[in-house]
């Protein structure tokens, strides 16, 4: 089931996570999902170097841990 949730950075766990139905699931590297950027909605990837990052096609987005990023997970 695909979903359009909030992704959100939790500093305690030093992870992304999306809030589900029964509480919130903590992302890995490897991940897929569809992000939403500003009306552009663009399939991609988690992952971690220094500072988590998704991966598109061909380029890389660094993830803004203050920011809550809306996403389709599929779960």
């Amino acid at each position: 089931m695909q979903r359009n949730v909030p992704m959100f950075y939790d500093k305690k766990s030093d992870r992304w996570c999306v809030e589900l139905e029964d509480g919130s699931y903590e992302l890995h590297c490897g991940d897929g999902f569809e992000i939403y950027l500003g009306q552009q909605v663009l399939r991609c990837r988690i992952e971690k170097d220094r500072e988590w990052y998704v991966i598109f096609k061909d380029t890389n987005f660094n993830l803004r841990k203050s920011s809550t990023y809306q996403v389709n997970y599929l779960y």
